[in-house]
């Protein structure tokens, strides 16, 4: 019988605190074991970056901000052991990314996902970069373009999704995910996990990625849409 996996606990907003915690928790998981990633309790998975306190941050503290989630990004692309993403409910901007980069992305009927950076007039820059290994561009533009979410049906025939299964057969297809990804050993894991093409090209278009985020969040304009919407 295979061990319950660790589980990871999702934020509801990536804040710089909650960011640190789950690369804690991540660099946790020992080699052999899988990690899982979900919300608490069933509901919403995670709403992504608090765009208010983001667009009131100097440009420093903002871009430290988005490397420590890029960061996380590319400790979960790279790290030696295999990640499972659980989506029960809607996740938005980051919180997309955050599920994307996982090795599988199991979600439930219930589950959306969306990008609506666009409603403030700048673009998911850092989560198109993990898109990019996902789906096809063109999809992951018309996702950003549409500015509303879409079920788990549309997410899976787009890429962002591996499995969708009812709320009631979750847990035994987690159990299943998990049995099957057992089956590699941690050696190979690791090696598939951290191959330098796919390494390298992710994260030089994630740090590219970051630096067009900090200037878009520091426009004057894009920050008074914020703040409009904030209040």
């Amino acid at each position: 019988m295979i061990a319950a996996p660790p589980t990871i606990a999702v934020p509801p907003r990536l804040t710089t605190d909650a960011v640190a915690a789950v690369r804690h928790s991540l660099s946790q998981v020992a080699p052999g074991e899988i990690a899982v990633l979900r919300a608490p309790a069933p509901g919403p998975f995670c709403a992504g970056l608090d765009f208010a306190s983001a667009a009131s941050m100097t440009a420093d503290a903002l871009r430290a901000g988005l490397r420590s989630y890029a960061d996380l990004l590319i400790e979960l692309r790279g790290a030696p052991v295999a990640t499972i993403a659980v989506v029960e409910g809607e996740t938005f901007g980051g919180g997309v990314g955050l599920a994307a980069a996982c090795d599988l992305v199991l979600a439930t009927t219930d589950a959306r996902f969306g990008l609506p950076e666009a409603l403030y007039g700048f673009h998911p820059a850092m989560v198109f970069a993990v898109l990019d290994a996902r789906m096809p561009a063109q999809r992951s533009r018309l996702l950003a373009l549409q500015c509303e979410s879409i079920d788990a049906a549309a997410a899976e025939a787009m890429g962002l999704v591996d499995v969708v299964v009812t709320s009631a057969d979750l847990e035994t297809s987690l159990a299943r995910a998990c049995r099957r990804l057992s089956r590699a050993l941690p050696d190979g894991v690791a090696a598939i996990k951290r191959h330098a093409p796919h390494r390298e090209r992710f994260e030089a278009e994630l740090s590219a990625a970051l630096e067009v985020t900090v200037a878009q969040l520091g426009r004057r304009e894009v920050r008074a849409r914020i703040e409009s919407a904030e209040r």
